[in-house]
C-alpha cells in the first residue's frame, strides 16, 4: 500500500510539473503563429540622383516591429511616374547614425556606418531608423558588362601599343558612353513611390507610399550628371588627366504621404 501511494505522489509531481511548462508553451505558440504588425514612416523629404550607377533614390526611413520580432530581408520599389511609366528599384546599402553630439568647441558631429543591404533584424517593439540607398539591378549589371568588355579593348590596345585614344572607335566604349545618355529618365511630373517591405515567406510583406514632383529646373540639374559619367568614362580609359566636375548634382524634393501602415 506504501509503495502505490509513493507512486501515485511522484506521478501527481510528474502531472504537476509538466503542466508548469504550459504558460510557456503557450506564449511560444502565440509567438509563433501571431502576425507581426510593421509600421513604415518615411521622411519629409527624398534624395533622387543620376550617377554612373544609374538613377538612385536615398530615403530616410523609419520602421517599428509589433506583436513579434521581425526580419526584413529586402526592400524593393516601385516608382510610377504620372503618365503610368514604371521604373523598378532595389535595396542596395543602408546608413544608420550610432553617435550624436553637439560638443562646445567643435559643434554638431555625427558617427554614421554605411553597409551593404542584406538584412534588418528587430526586435518586438524597437524602432528602427536607416537611410536606405535604392538602385537598378538592371542598369548596374548592363553598365558592369560594358566596362568590363571596355577594359578588355584597352588592354588589347595597349598591348598591341598603339594609341589608348583609339578606344573612342571601339563599339564597347561608344555603348558604354550612350548607356549613360539614354538611362536617364528623370521626366517632369509627380512620382509615386511604393514600398514592398519583404518578410518570411510565412509573413509575407508590408507597404509603404508617398509622392513627389520634379520640376524642370530639378530636371536641368540632374541632366548635368550625364556629362559628369561620359567624362568619367574618358577619364577611367582615355585620358587620367582629365578634370571632372567637383561633385554630382542631387535633388532633394519633398514628399507628399499617402498612407502611414
Amino acid at each position: 500500500m506504501e509503495q502505490q501511494a509513493n507512486f501515485g505522489i511522484f506521478e501527481v509531481l510528474a502531472i504537476l510539473g509538466a503542466l508548469a511548462w504550459l504558460p510557456q508553451v503557450f506564449i511560444w505558440m502565440r509567438n509563433y503563429f501571431s502576425k507581426p504588425k510593421l509600421t513604415i514612416i518615411s521622411g519629409r523629404s527624398i534624395e533622387i540622383g543620376y550617377t554612373s550607377l544609374g538613377p538612385i533614390l536615398n530615403v530616410d526611413l523609419a520602421f517599428l516591429a509589433e506583436n513579434k520580432k521581425v526580419l526584413i530581408r529586402r526592400i524593393d520599389v516601385e516608382l510610377t511616374h504620372e503618365k503610368n511609366d514604371t521604373q523598378k528599384f532595389s535595396w542596395d546599402w543602408f546608413e544608420e547614425t550610432l553617435y550624436e553630439a553637439n560638443l562646445p568647441d567643435f559643434g554638431y558631429s555625427s558617427t554614421r556606418k554605411n553597409q551593404k543591404a542584406i538584412a534588418i533584424n528587430m526586435d518586438k517593439d524597437q524602432l528602427v531608423e536607416k537611410r536606405v540607398g535604392f538602385q537598378q539591378n538592371t542598369f548596374k549589371n548592363e553598365s558592369q558588362q560594358l566596362i568590363n568588355l571596355t577594359t578588355e579593348e584597352i588592354l588589347n590596345i595597349c598591348n598591341a601599343q598603339q594609341d589608348v585614344a583609339s578606344i573612342k572607335s571601339q563599339r564597347s566604349y561608344n555603348e558604354l558612353r550612350d548607356l549613360y545618355k539614354n538611362s536617364f529618365s528623370w521626366k517632369i511630373g509627380t512620382y509615386t513611390v511604393k514600398f514592398f517591405v519583404k518578410l518570411s515567406k510565412r509573413d509575407g510583406f508590408f507597404t509603404h507610399s508617398f509622392d513627389f514632383k520634379l520640376s524642370s529646373l530639378d530636371i536641368k540639374a540632374l541632366e548635368l550628371n550625364i556629362e559628369h559619367c561620359q567624362l568619367l568614362v574618358e577619364k577611367q580609359f582615355v585620358d587620367r588627366e582629365l578634370v571632372l566636375p567637383e561633385n554630382w548634382k542631387w535633388i532633394n524634393p519633398p514628399v507628399t504621404k499617402k498612407d502611414e501602415e
